[in-house]
């Protein structure tokens, strides 16, 4: 039930704040990519590191 003329106009915003994560490899720190475009849609997410040759689904995040 809703009440005409209560003069309430509360609007709700949610405001995100884009915060950039790096990934990093956890054997040599180096930048990670991601392996697969499918990745934590289907799949597990996966990452691999082109500096020593990591593949798998760990990995370290630091906030720029």
């Amino acid at each position: 039930m809703q009440e005409d003329g209560s003069g309430d106009n509360l609007k709700i915003r949610f405001r995100r704040t884009s915060i950039k994560r790096r990934k990093l490899c956890p054997k040599c720190l180096g930048d990670l990519e991601i392996a697969s475009p499918f990745g934590g849609w289907l799949i597990p997410q996966e990452y691999k590191c082109k500096a020593c040759g990591y593949h798998g689904p760990i990995a370290l995040e630091i906030n720029d």
